[in-house]
């Protein structure tokens, strides 16, 4: 369902960022590329967590309070 699909995002961050650690360990014409899409695949996953939220949080105050600065 959508309620897990943050967690299971955050999951594919967390998994594709230490991977950046392998980088040096690779020759140079690949090491570019692995860094790429390691970064790329981050911030795929990063935007199927932090789209949800945002409209969690626009979606979810009540009436009165929508359109007020947080904080």
């Amino acid at each position: 369902s959508s309620h897990r699909r943050p967690a299971l995002a955050m999951l594919g961050v967390g998994l594709c960022l230490p991977l950046v650690c392998a980088v040096p360990l690779l020759k140079p014409p690949l090491n570019l590329y692995f860094l790429l899409s390691v970064y790329v695949a981050a911030g795929f996953c990063g935007g199927l967590y932090l789209i949800p939220l945002t409209s969690f949080i626009q979606l979810r105050p009540a009436a009165t309070d929508k359109g007020r600065i947080l904080g």
